[in-house]
């Protein structure tokens, strides 16, 4: 079951990644400017789905809040290696 969550979780997360393929675009337009010092706006979003998932930050229940204090830990580390792993290859690929 975890297996499953964690993979529904993954791609609901990797959805956020969608924009990183402008990145290399933008930073090719950016050559005289300075180098960004704040994350991308699509950054905070990529972590959305275990925060709903476990309700954190929020007076709702969702269908992880049970679960949260002996899975959120596992579950978000696992979510956050595969969208990483992820972003790599989308910056990898755009910029071949």
């Amino acid at each position: 079951m975890s297996t499953q969550i964690i993979g529904i979780l993954t791609r609901r997360s990797c959805d956020a990644l969608l924009p990183v393929r402008s990145i290399p675009s933008q930073f090719r337009a950016m050559s005289n400017k300075r180098t960004p010092t704040e994350p991308s706006y699509f950054v905070s979003s990529i972590l959305r789905p275990v925060k709903s998932f476990f309700a954190i930050g929020t007076t709702d229940e969702g269908p992880g809040a049970s679960l949260k204090d002996d899975l959120l830990a596992l579950y978000a580390t696992d979510v956050f290696e595969h969208a990483a792993q992820r972003y790599v290859g989308h910056l990898y690929i755009n910029n071949n």
